[in-house]
């Protein structure tokens, strides 16, 4: 009922300022952490499993439910059901990509990062290009440094934000037919900043 559809939040209030991220309030971000299993073993983790960047290393430990050849880890734990909120903290990269992806996805080789592949995610390519499932580039004023990620399961809707300016940048539906996991790729480094790490931010 409405208890538990607004259970973690401080009012009915909070639930509908979430859905425009535009008034008072934010929801506060759900309490994520990388999965160390199923990063790409060129992805480092810090010690509390919040920040994650790539380094390049000599020799690699293969591992059978990491990510490979795509530079990707995911966040745990998973969602099955409700509303969920968390925000990354991307810098100044030039590339990255997150959203959420089916606990079934593909996980070994090649795959196009496309909703009938189990990928529901935004990308960020070439310092300010942004791209949902379409070939066209998005349109944004300005390029975010914190992006806000809503998953709303009761409407199967994922939305992108600007955490800093609650602007919205895109959104898609996103059915739950199974347990959906958040993704991120801190981006291949073509400049000094890309060497930053990825962050979820409390």
């Amino acid at each position: 009922g409405t208890q538990s559809i607004i259970q973690g939040y401080s009012s009915p209030l909070q639930i509908h300022e979430w859905r425009g991220l535009r008034h008072v309030m934010k929801p506060v971000p759900d309490p994520l952490q990388f999965d160390p299993q199923s990063a790409n073993p060129s992805l480092i983790l810090s010690t509390d499993l919040r920040q994650v960047k790539l380094q390049l290393v000599g020799v690699r430990k293969y591992r059978t439910d990491c990510f490979e050849p795509g530079l990707f880890v995911l966040a745990v734990p998973g969602f099955k059901s409700g509303m969920h909120y968390w925000e990354v903290d991307v810098g100044c990269k030039s590339n990255w990509i997150m959203g959420a992806v089916k606990g079934s996805v593909k996980r070994k080789g090649e795959c196009k990062l496309s909703p009938n592949n189990g990928y529901f995610v935004l990308r960020k390519q070439q310092d300010r290009e942004y791209y949902g499932t379409a070939s066209s580039p998005l349109t944004l004023k300005t390029c975010p440094i914190r992006i806000g990620v809503c998953l709303d399961l009761f409407m199967g809707r994922l939305a992108f934000y600007n955490a800093d300016t609650t602007d919205l940048i895109y959104e898609l539906h996103c059915p739950l037919e199974e347990e959906l996991f958040a993704v991120f790729c801190p981006g291949v480094p073509t400049r000094v900043e890309d060497w930053c790490a990825m962050k979820l931010c409390p």
